[in-house]
């Protein structure tokens, strides 16, 4: 199926779905970010060595990507680029010295405002990086007679077995609710200000994925 669409398009996807309750903010807001680990290794080829050292004009010259395509990448990447930004941000109870700005707006960098005054009140940071596996929903690039501006929703996995919240002096596990979800999922809002796409919401779900 042709996955391609005009530059005007909206394109739906379906939603992952399951149940699970959580609740809190060590929960929903103190889950420090990181982007994904590398691709895994392509497997090496079994076909002779002259066909893997010539390969054809065809299969080494990429398709150029529509205009959706390209700003599919771009809000993916935009929104990874945020989470990472926000990993950094969590692992020392503040947003000084990172970027969190350029990539986040509104009620997400609000939040994660709130959640840093949270984390130095409690004098916890965090340890390790959140997997994630982001899935764009909707991707609607061209403005409205109302003005609005392109936007995306996205809706992520959040995979949080390797962060750990300790307490920065000692460096002791931080106690967590025993109803905290290891992967769970977020809905997440964002928005084409000029050139970059800002994440605008970034809302934990109570379901796991």
């Amino acid at each position: 199926m042709d996955r391609r669409h005009g530059a005007g398009s909206v394109r739906r996807i379906g939603n992952r779905s399951a149940a699970a309750v959580l609740g809190g903010v060590l929960i929903l807001g103190l889950a420090g970010c990181g982007g994904q680990d590398s691709e895994a290794d392509k497997p090496a080829g079994s076909g002779s060595t002259s066909a893997a050292a010539e390969p054809s004009k065809e299969a080494s010259t990429p398709e150029p990507l529509t205009p959706e395509e390209r700003e599919e990448k771009a809000v993916t990447k935009a929104y990874m680029s945020f989470r990472a930004e926000q990993s950094k941000a969590f692992g020392k109870a503040t947003t000084k010295g990172t970027q969190i700005e350029t990539f986040a707006a509104g009620v997400a960098l609000l939040q994660v405002e709130k959640d840093m005054e949270f984390s130095r009140k409690e004098g916890v940071i965090t340890k390790g990086a959140t997997q994630h596996e982001p899935s764009v929903d909707v991707l609607e690039l061209k403005p409205t007679k109302g003005g609005t501006l392109p936007r995306a929703t996205i809706t992520d996995c959040v995979d949080v077995t390797k962060v750990e919240f300790v307490y920065e002096e000692s460096g002791k596990p931080y106690p967590m609710p025993d109803e905290r979800l290891p992967r769970y999922e977020a809905k997440v809002k964002a928005e084409k200000w000029g050139k970059q796409w800002k994440v605008l919401e970034a809302e934990a779900q109570s379901s796991a994925c």
